[in-house]
């Protein structure tokens, strides 16, 4: 991390270090409206201990949070949503 008053607070660590600040990243489904299942295009993740993976819906004004070193991947929406535009804001 380059130099910042968050490292200057807090340092250089790993993420999940104890006594410090999470890293999580926040997925916000930003499209008015989205038909699922029809449409498709769920966020899929990873749970690495068991191999299983967790496949979350897109909702207009969801909000996804999970810890930033989750794998994760967007599928394409279906051909049923036609040219309809997919949005989400990652932070």
């Amino acid at each position: 991390l380059p130099p910042s008053p968050w490292t200057d607070c807090f340092g250089r660590y790993p993420n999940r270090s104890p006594g410090k600040p999470r890293f999580v990243t926040a997925l916000v489904y930003l499209s008015p409206e989205w038909r699922w299942p029809e449409w498709g295009a769920q966020t899929r993740c990873l749970d690495p201990p068991t191999g299983e993976v967790l496949a979350v819906p897109p909702a207009p004004g969801r909000l996804l949070l999970m810890d930033q070193d989750i794998s994760h991947a967007v599928t394409a929406p279906a051909a049923a949503a036609g040219d309809t535009p997919r949005y989400s804001l990652v932070r």
